[in-house]
């Protein structure tokens, strides 16, 4: 069975034998229901959700004219083809029948042949535009979405721009607690420099602040510890009280963010400790730190370019689709209007994007050059 097989046909007529003479003829290709005054047809309508309406138009107490009127004013039927069936051939009738909202008209006596192909036309579409109109949603949220991720992403490089920037380990915790609160992660940290442990968001004493310690001692990268998650570096550890581990799409995507932002803290960290030092220029050992701290800092700003290029790529296929979907010569002028406006602002947001992050990973790249060999003597 087919798509169009499965279609559901309404008819509405006040002469049983004509109904049935109809449904006879459309039953062996369609589902067909048929009733006999136009109060139970409307009724059945809302109930039925007919592919296909066919409407005699003399009914009795409400006639075809306002029936087809009637539906046409409720949105479920507001795309739904109408076929009105009569022996009237006065052209000023036919037209105000075509302005009640009807699709087709069809004149007594009405052949199989012409059922049969009305039908089938107005079927396929009308088939047509519910793809099309299913196209357009997707294609909206797929923009939707792109824009969602790519604002994010912008929001996450710009947080590496700042954490790059911290001048003290101070700022530095504090600058990092707040970046994530932002991401709505509730955090506590432990930085680990040549003299002490620094605490943000706990106290030495407190339980977070021992859970970090043994963190730190298992030297695993990322752990779970009952509701709570570390992340580990060589001189960092961050305690999350609140991932949300039961949710895996936001638990993946809250993970991702938070290692690239921890790796890239970790990394300023390393050099405020070098800076300490106070030999630091002629120490072998310091300049293989350094080194290690360019390449990783240059492996960030790779990664986060190949995530950035991904989502453009995603972005431009979106883009794409709009174009197609806006070929589909079903549109109306509405829908028409809406898919340029969204097409419009995923272009923009496009460039916007791409700007941004080429900006902020040339940054990125110049932080990790200002790290190199060349500034050990």
């Amino acid at each position: 069975m087919n798509e169009l097989q499965k279609a559901q046909i309404l008819i509405i007529d006040k002469d049983p034998i004509e109904l049935a003479a109809l449904k006879g003829v459309l039953q062996g290709r369609y589902m067909v229901e048929a009733v006999e005054c136009a109060d139970v047809g409307l009724a059945r309508a809302a109930s039925l959700h007919p592919d296909l309406i066919l409407l005699e138009l003399t009914l009795s107490q409400i006639d075809g004219m306002v029936t087809c009127q009637l539906l046409r004013r409720d949105p479920h039927f507001h795309s739904v083809p109408i076929v009105v069936y009569s022996d009237a051939r006065d052209i000023d009738q036919q037209l105000a029948v075509f302005e009640a909202g009807a699709d087709a008209i069809l004149t007594k006596p009405i052949s199989d042949k012409d059922i049969h192909q009305t039908v089938s036309d107005l079927l396929v579409q009308f088939a047509e535009m519910r793809s099309t109109a299913l196209r357009s949603i997707k294609a909206n949220k797929m923009v939707e979405a792109v824009c969602a991720e790519t604002a994010e992403m912008k929001q996450i490089l710009e947080m590496m721009y700042r954490v790059l920037n911290a001048e003290t380990f101070t700022d530095a915790g504090n600058l990092l607690q707040q970046e994530l609160a932002h991401l709505g992660l509730m955090v506590c940290l432990q930085i680990r420099t040549h003299w002490d442990n620094l605490y943000f968001g706990c106290e030495a004493e407190m339980p977070a602040a021992k859970l970090m310690t043994q963190s730190a001692f298992d030297r695993v990268e990322l752990k779970h510890y009952a509701e709570k998650t570390t992340v580990n570096y060589d001189h960092l550890t961050i305690l999350v009280q609140n991932m949300p581990i039961h949710d895996e799409s936001a638990y993946e995507r809250l993970k991702d963010h938070l290692v690239f932002i921890g790796r890239a803290m970790s990394h300023r960290i390393d050099v405020l400790l070098l800076e300490q030092v106070h030999d630091f220029t002629q120490n072998k050992t310091t300049a293989c730190l350094l080194n290690e701290a360019r390449t990783e800092l240059s492996d960030i700003a790779v990664d986060y370019g190949q995530v950035v290029h991904a989502e453009a790529d995603l972005l431009n296929q979106t883009v794409d689709l709009l174009e197609g979907v806006l070929d589909d010569s079903y549109l109306n002028d509405d829908q028409r209007a809406g898919l340029l406006r969204i097409l419009s602002d995923g272009v923009a947001q496009l460039q916007v994007q791409n700007e941004q992050h080429a900006s902020l990973i040339r940054y990125l790249s110049q932080q990790s050059n200002t790290f190199g060999v060349s500034n050990v003597r």
